[in-house]
């Protein structure tokens, strides 16, 4: 079975068009916001208990992303710079910035690019840039998706009773 690679793309455009990471992150955190308001009962009496009520729900995704060109010396912005403009507001009388779909096997998170920190932090003796570490913050309506058709279960390499381990998990 081939290793799930996380992809970023703009929701509706064909898989193909999506960008695959380097490397995959190695942690994904995933939150939930219910911004609450407060409403008076319709007891009509002055002394009413105020309720909260939910006015909207929000969800985040954060994670970290790594790029790495030492193998080929190339700029490592000419990689990242797709993700900067996904998360671009395009231009006009309502300017947003594209829904994202991030998705990495059974996980998929759709939503806007809030945010990315971007540091570039290894170059070459020129001046060029070779790895960049981005912290990406996504911001969407709905939790996160499990994926269809993609496997339900992790595959395991698990090593034989009474055995050492050394041997067992290297077959």
């Amino acid at each position: 079975m081939s290793r799930a690679r996380a992809t970023l793309r703009i929701v509706g455009q064909d898989d193909n068009a999506a960008m695959t990471v380097l490397f995959n992150p190695a942690s994904l955190k995933v939150s939930l916001t219910n911004k609450l308001q407060d409403e008076e009962s319709g007891s009509g009496g002055g002394g009413g208990q105020a309720r909260q009520a939910t006015r909207v729900t929000t969800t985040k995704l954060e994670t970290e992303l790594v790029f790495d060109t030492t193998h080929n010396g190339s700029d490592v912005r000419d990689i990242t710079s797709y993700i900067k403009y996904l998360g671009t507001a395009s231009e006009g009388e309502h300017p947003r910035p594209p829904n994202v779909e991030f998705r990495w096997g059974r996980f998929k998170y759709v939503g806007v690019i809030e945010s990315i920190n971007d540091t570039l932090d290894f170059w070459s003796y020129e001046g060029v840039p070779l790895r960049s570490t981005m912290q990406l913050v996504m911001q969407g309506t709905k939790a996160d998706e499990v994926v269809q058709g993609a496997p339900a279960a992790a595959t395991l390499n698990t090593i034989p009773p009474l055995s050492t381990g050394a041997t067992a998990a290297a077959t």
